[in-house]
This record gives C-alpha cells, structure tokens and sequence, in this order.
C-alpha cells in the first residue's frame, strides 16, 4: 500500500493468548483502560462518512453476496472451527486470509488505492487493506463484536511506505495484530515499526498521535 490514507452477534473472549507472555485473563473484573495501539495517542472522532473508500466498500458489501456465497470452500472453512479455542479461531481466519496471492492496486483495478470487499477480493486477490478488511468481516460474521475490531492504517518506517492491517482489542486490554505481512498473529507491543496514522470500524474512526 503506497497511497497516503485518506484522513479518513457476541463479543468474543481471547482466551488462550501465548505469545512470549503470560495469557490476558479471561474475565477481568474491571474492564481496564484501552492500550495505545503501537503506544500512539488516540482522538476518537464521529463521521465515517468522509472515508469515502472504507464507506464504499461498506455499501458493496451489504449490496454484495453474503460471505457464504463470496469465499471459496465457506462451508469446509467453518467446519474447521469446530472445537476451536477463541485465540486459534483468529490465528485460523488470519492464516486463511493470508494465504491469497498479494497484488497491488493498479495491477488489478487501475486505481491507486481501491478498498475491495472480500467478493472482490477473493475474485480479483488486493493488497494491504483487502487482507484486512476480508478478516474483519469474517471475524464479525463469526462472532466478534466489531466494535472491538478496527482497521489501521499504518507508516511503515522500515520501508517508508503506507500499510493497513487489523487490530482487535480484547476484553483485559490487550490489542492483537493480523497483518498479511507476518505469518503470526502478535500483541501490538511486539510491533515497533509502525507509525499509526489513523483507525477505523463500522462507527467511527480514531486520529493518532
């Protein structure tokens, strides 16, 4: 992802985390304070509206084919599930989406930057953000409240280029990463790389500093 951003069921419980630490509590008795995502400050703000690309994409996809009908094997997907643990659920869906071919924007739609819904994606394979939008619709049909989903857009220090992926924030104040650049998902504190420009779900979005 190259283009500079614009700016612009039940809750489901991580409970098996063990990634180089000891695993978040499942049922804190106080909901602690959220983190700061990559240990940015964060001003949440109203009106989605002017993320035009996110808001598109949003409109497609309620207009769209359900996601039983829009991804490939759904039905042996879901079967896979069975008996999993929450934690793997995710670990699964992010192994799952990452494995479709990464191609840029302008190779596939000749548009610099073009937010495609998993149909889209999954017809035409996307970069970045596509990766993780299609995660995060899979997720909310399989039970994650989206209200504790956003999609981040990111400066990558490293390579000096603008990315997108997903973060989910669980209920003991932890923040989980899928990003289609690492096979694994991460706590955000183990990320030290990327500059979060801004972050943004169904219902409003977030400006970092």
């Amino acid at each position: 992802m190259t283009w500079i951003p614009q700016i612009p069921k039940i809750t489901l419980i991580i409970a098996a985390l063990a990634i180089c630490m000891q695993a978040p509590t499942v049922f804190a008795a106080t909901k602690p304070k959220p983190p700061l995502l990559f240990g940015s400050l964060e001003m949440p703000k109203v009106g989605i509206q002017k993320f035009k690309r996110w808001t598109g994409m949003l409109k497609r996809v309620k207009n769209g084919k359900a996601l039983q009908a829009a991804v490939p094997n759904w039905e042996t997907f879901i079967t896979s599930l069975k008996g999993k643990s929450p934690f793997d659920l995710i670990k699964t869906v992010n192994t799952f989406v990452n494995k479709i071919e990464y191609q840029t924007d302008p190779t596939i739609w000749r548009n610099d930057d073009f937010w495609a819904t998993p149909e889209e994606f999954y017809k035409k394979t996307g970069d970045c953000e596509d990766y993780a939008i299609t995660k995060y619709m899979i997720l909310k049909d399989l039970g994650v409240d989206p209200n504790n989903m956003r999609i981040v857009v990111v400066k990558d220090l490293n390579l000096k280029e603008y990315h997108a992926l997903l973060a989910i924030y669980t209920d003991d104040g932890h923040i989980l990463i899928l990003d289609n650049q690492v096979g694994e998902v991460m706590l955000h504190t183990r990320v030290r790389h990327y500059k979060v420009m801004y972050s943004i779900n169904e219902k409003q979005w977030w400006r970092h500093l």
